[in-house]
């Protein structure tokens, strides 16, 4: 009885490991088939620098937009701050000091230094990358020498932006764009390029990036604002944050206990996940990466960030190695990136790969005649049925002198990867002989794989071939030929051309981790300082900074409406009429914008604008553009009232601006009824000028001020 009662436990730890071991098989089955378990991927990132970049170019894209279509009305000649000033004023001091190019560069960091402050220069800067954006989101590549190029650019209008780029994604694109230049060799386009793998001191760069931004937001919300440490900020986010989308008003109107819930869930993600970010194991940084990524698609859907959350997304996704992303890749695709790697784990192509579709056979079908092949298109075999086979004959000049330099370069070890590339998981064999090359027969209906693999069928065809006049000719008339010579001297130079390059990486890697720990110095200074700054770069150029967002909540929100009249002598009872801004809120019943990743600067500055009463800067310049009419400041609005003549006079109020609720506009909310988002209370008037609320061009204020700031000059 003694021996069973002893001999039972163990088999049911028998029986428990058998049943891991099938559930194992069955996950490393199942994840082969669907590409999901890639261990030879897990400590690479070749294609994660392919996904990062093609973000990174999207990003770029939108922010050059943004300067393309608002910078002429915001900083151009006429706009509501002329750039041209600042540089002029800053050319006036570099001539009194006679200071040098270097002293100009460090202090205004923009081409403009050189360049006419003029409004085609800003225009074409701004069009100039979103054509460089472009390119690099649609090649998922981007030499270095393009990234350079785009970050000059945008850090040349961001420079001279003043208050409309203000903002702290602006910096962060930057720092973000600058480790971005170093991750693709400058001499190359390609998406693989063998001669540079992602450099780790890139990767690591960017989990020291996104450790910052959330340890940084995560600080300044416990150090800001009580109601982080009490758990209600959330309760007044969603309305008084700058632009709220439709999703905020649903957003807003939960349970309380949902607002704690979500409020201590964020100092969970910012102050302590985001630990897991600098620790060197795979499962902490997937975790890291995954929490990360999730808290910034709920802010996207909750609200109108600009592009922040969007761009904190990006250093996110160099917690992800390789495996993680190899499900949206080709096998051919992933199996070059293991040979890069050295390993020699092949993976099977099959035909319901995730990155096949049908499209793609269309596109490439055109492809098979520039290679000498025809594809069928038979009708579909069953699973187990082999399509008819299809012989590849290489082109009638392949056994003629002097047309075996099709494939020059490609040697012994190019035959082996074709044959790799063609036989494994095939139904095919190679039948060698003189003049004629194997009949390759395929599984897959016809299309861009069965394309692919005939090409490879053909070329190595052509290798057997000349591989065959190598042997007739001899060893002796081999090497005395010219052209075999000039072809290993060739391969000499491309060999010390991988060693260099090689080298370089390492020096690159080298001056990049030298500066990012120089730089990082104050930054972690500031991190650890109880008079923590929020959004602050410690050098000109904004390589590496601080970050920081909402460390304090507005709890009410207080809009200021820009108003228009043709009365005479009006008053506060005269007939009013309002602009409506593109995103800003304005009437009640009028839904919120959804714009993110886009972003209106005018719009976030109004938002500033209603924190306080606050007489001059850029809202006097607003209100004098309107009364003339004009066009560069109308474009930035969505309603003009006053379409066939300009107003006579402005006027700006203050009004609160309150969400309504469920009670009010029913269950399902004004998506889905008949109620108003919105409800709002008259405050008080809002003083432009000389205590003044209300404007015309005949305003003595106004004329002194117009005339002060050279408005129409």
């Amino acid at each position: 009885m003694a021996a069973a009662a002893a001999a039972e436990p163990l088999s049911h730890v028998s029986e428990f490991d058998e049943s891991m071991q099938w559930m194992d098989t069955i996950w490393r089955r199942s994840g082969k088939r669907l590409h999901f378990y890639e261990p030879a991927l897990r400590s690479s990132f070749w294609l994660t620098r392919i996904i990062f970049l093609r973000a990174l170019g999207f990003i770029y894209l939108v922010a050059f937009m943004v300067a393309a279509f608002q910078n002429v009305g915001l900083i151009g000649r006429r706009g509501l701050t002329p750039f041209h000033y600042q540089v002029d004023r800053l050319y006036q001091q570099w001539e009194g000091e006679n200071a040098s190019f270097w002293e100009r560069y460090s202090q205004l960091p923009s081409l403009f230094v050189f360049l006419p402050a003029s409004d085609f220069w800003l225009q074409a800067m701004a069009w100039l990358g979103i054509v460089l954006s472009v390119l690099v989101l649609v090649m998922g590549a981007g030499a270095g020498l393009i990234l350079l190029v785009l970050w000059i650019l945008y850090a040349s209008i961001r420079h001279v932006g003043q208050l409309w780029y203000g903002f702290g994604w602006e910096s962060q694109l930057l720092e973000t764009g600058f480790l971005a230049i170093f991750l693709t060799p400058f001499w190359t386009f390609k998406e693989l390029p063998s001669s540079w793998p992602p450099p780790m001191v890139c990767v690591w760069g960017y989990r020291w990036l996104i450790f910052r931004i959330m340890i940084g937001a995560g600080l300044i919300k416990l150090r800001g604002d009580e109601c982080w440490r009490d758990l209600t900020c959330m309760e007044y986010h969603y309305e008084t944050q700058p632009n709220p989308n439709p999703l905020s008003w649903y957003f807003h109107n939960n349970w309380r206990p949902f607002h704690w819930f979500e409020t201590l869930v964020n100092h969970i993600i910012e102050c302590a996940l985001s630990w897991n970010t600098l620790i060197p194991l795979r499962g902490c940084r997937l975790i890291a990466g995954g929490s990360q990524v999730i808290f910034q698609v709920v802010l996207i859907l909750s609200g109108n960030l600009s592009f922040l959350n969007w761009l904190t997304i990006l250093p996110s996704i160099f917690c992800f190695d390789d495996a993680v992303f190899a499900c949206i890749f080709p096998p051919w695709y992933r199996n070059r990136v293991k040979r890069l790697i050295g390993s020699k784990e092949e993976t099977e192509p099959l035909t319901y790969d995730i990155a096949y579709l049908p499209m793609y056979d269309r596109i490439f079908r055109f492809i098979c005649k520039a290679i000498h092949t025809r594809v069928a298109s038979p009708a579909r075999p069953g699973p187990m049925e082999p399509s008819a086979p299809s012989p590849v004959q290489p082109p009638p000049d392949i056994e003629q002198s002097g047309s075996e330099d099709t494939h020059p370069l490609l040697v012994d070890d190019d035959r082996e990867g074709v044959r790799r590339q063609v036989a494994p998981g095939q139904q095919g064999a190679y039948v060698q002989g003189e003049g004629r090359a194997a009949e390759y027969q395929t599984g897959e209906e016809g299309g861009m794989r069965e394309c692919l693999r005939r090409s490879s069928a053909s070329q190595l065809a052509r290798l057997e071939a000349k591989e065959r006049r190598i042997r007739a000719k001899g060893a002796e008339e081999s090497e005395s030929d010219p052209q075999d010579e000039m072809l290993r001297g060739r391969g000499r130079l491309s060999w010390a051309g991988v060693w260099l390059s090689r080298v370089w990486l390492v020096l690159v890697q080298l001056a990049l981790l030298y500066m990012i720990v120089r730089l990082s110095i104050p930054v972690v200074k500031n991190l650890i300082s109880l008079h923590q700054a929020m959004n602050t770069s410690f050098d000109s150029f904004e390589l590496l900074n601080t970050y920081g967002a909402f460390g304090s909540v507005t709890k009410v929100r207080k809009e200021v409406i820009i108003m228009g009249t043709n009365d005479e002598h009006p008053t506060a009872s005269s007939n009013w009429q309002e602009y409506e801004f593109i995103c800003k809120p304005g009437r009640v019943d009028r839904r919120p914008c959804t714009i993110s990743p886009y972003h209106y600067r005018l719009d976030w500055l109004m938002w500033f604008a209603g924190f306080g009463a606050k007489e001059g800067g850029w809202l006097p310049h607003v209100a004098y553009k309107l009364l003339r009419g004009d066009q560069n400041a109308l474009y930035l609005m969505a309603h003009n009232p006053f379409r066939d003549a300009p107003p006579r006079h402005i006027r700006a109020a203050h009004f609160v601006y309150r969400f309504t609720n469920r009670a009010e506009v029913g269950f399902f909310g004004p998506l889905f009824g008949q109620g108003p988002w919105w409800k709002r209370e008259f405050e008080a008037e809002y003083p432009l000028l000389g205590g003044e609320s209300i404007v015309s061009l005949d305003s003595p204020a106004l004329k002194e001020y117009a005339r002060k700031h050279k408005w129409d000059t």
